[in-house]
C-alpha cells in the first residue's frame, strides 16, 4: 500500500507543478541530446584522424632541410646551413634503396601566379612525384 500511495503523491505534485515538471523534462532532453552529440563527434574526429594516419606507419620517415617547426632563431639559423636537398639526391635514394615500397619527392615556393588580367603574389606552389600525394594522405579531386 505504501508504493501505491507514494507514486498517487508524486502524480499529484507533478500535476500541481505543471511548468516546473515541463521545465525538467526539457532540460533533461536537452543534456542528454548534447551529451550524444558530443559523444558522436568525439567518435566521428577520433575516426578521421584513425583513417588519415593509418597510411602513415612507423616505417614511412621524411627528409628535409627544415623541421615542419623551428622553435628558436638559433634552431632556424643552424637547419639554414643544411645542404638543400635536390631531385638528383632523391633519384640517387629511389635507385638504391631495394627495400622501399614507394618514395616520393616535393618542392615547395612562393611565387606570383597570373592568369589573364588576374594575379596573385605570394602564393605557395608545390610540385611532386606521383607517389607523394599518397604518401602525404592527399585527395586530389
Amino acid at each position: 500500500m505504501e508504493l501505491l500511495e507514494a507514486i498517487k503523491l508524486a502524480l499529484q505534485s507533478l500535476w500541481q507543478n505543471k511548468m516546473r515538471t515541463v521545465l525538467t523534462l526539457l532540460c533533461m532532453t536537452i543534456a542528454v541530446s548534447s551529451i550524444i552529440a558530443v559523444v558522436t563527434l568525439v567518435n566521428g574526429a577520433n575516426t578521421y584522424v584513425t583513417t588519415k594516419f593509418s597510411r602513415y606507419g612507423s616505417d614511412v620517415f621524411t627528409v628535409s632541410r627544415m623541421p615542419a617547426l623551428v622553435m628558436s632563431s638559433d634552431a632556424y639559423v643552424k637547419y639554414n646551413k643544411r645542404k638543400n636537398v635536390v631531385y638528383d639526391d632523391y633519384e640517387y635514394v629511389r635507385d638504391t634503396c631495394k627495400r622501399c615500397v614507394g618514395m616520393g619527392a616535393m618542392q615547395a615556393s612562393t611565387a606570383k601566379v597570373v592568369r589573364g588580367t588576374q594575379s596573385i603574389t605570394d602564393c605557395t606552389v608545390r610540385g611532386y612525384t606521383w607517389q607523394m600525394p599518397n604518401l602525404q594522405n592527399l585527395d586530389i579531386a
